[in-house]
């Protein structure tokens, strides 16, 4: 066995772990996720691209432990927004591979419109109309908080930890009681982190 084929193997045995839910629908999820995020690099640290889905995966599954529908979604919650301009396929390609990643039909559907629900055009909305849109939709609330989270964690800009506070501080949280209280404190933690002053740059 190649050392690709074993990295492969690892991957797909830590998402199974990691999501639950048939084995078969987790490999199809990861194939078309690295379909979707192939080439692509994390500016922040210049991992691959499927880097940050597999951890925004991991941060639902933590706080969502009986969610394996929406660890799936994480897993795959960035490929409608970033695969086209990639150019490694058609939304409409793209969207056929989705629903075919699932073997269940309703749960595909589920998915898909949490994907959708969080893809983002940002020549039509602003980010604040984008974050509005998806306040009242649960599940799709889930997965951008987790994908939140992750991007707080991964050495921010000032300006998105900024961009990020204002809408998170904008939620009314006692009406929102499908998000963990454990959820909430590592957003608020990551928060504070983020936007800690830089000592070291103020203090030249």
């Amino acid at each position: 066995m190649s050392n690709i084929d074993t990295i492969r193997l690892f991957i797909r045995e830590y998402l199974v772990e990691v999501c639950g839910g048939k084995a078969e629908d987790v490999e199809d999820v990861i194939a078309t996720a690295n379909l979707a995020h192939l080439g692509q690099k994390r500016r922040s640290s210049g991992l691959p691209g499927i880097s940050h889905p597999e951890k925004v995966a991991k941060i639902v599954k933590n706080f969502y432990s009986d969610r394996d529908d929406l660890c799936l979604a994480a897993y795959l919650h960035d490929s409608l927004e970033d695969a086209p301009k990639l150019g490694n396929i058609s939304e409409d390609d793209l969207v056929d591979l989705i629903m075919g990643s699932i073997q269940d039909h309703d749960q595909g559907q589920k998915i898909l419109s949490i994907i959708k629900n969080m893809t983002h055009d940002k020549e039509q909305q602003s980010y604040e109309e984008y974050f509005n849109s998806i306040t009242s939709k649960p599940d799709t609330l889930i997965v951008k908080l987790s994908d939140m989270l992750h991007n707080l964690r991964d050495s921010p800009s000032s300006r998105q930890a900024l961009k990020y506070k204002n809408v998170i501080n904008s939620l009314n949280r006692n009406k929102i009681d499908f998000i963990s209280d454990a959820h909430w404190n590592a957003l608020d933690n990551a928060l504070a982190s983020a936007l800690k002053p830089d000592v070291s740059s103020t203090n030249l």
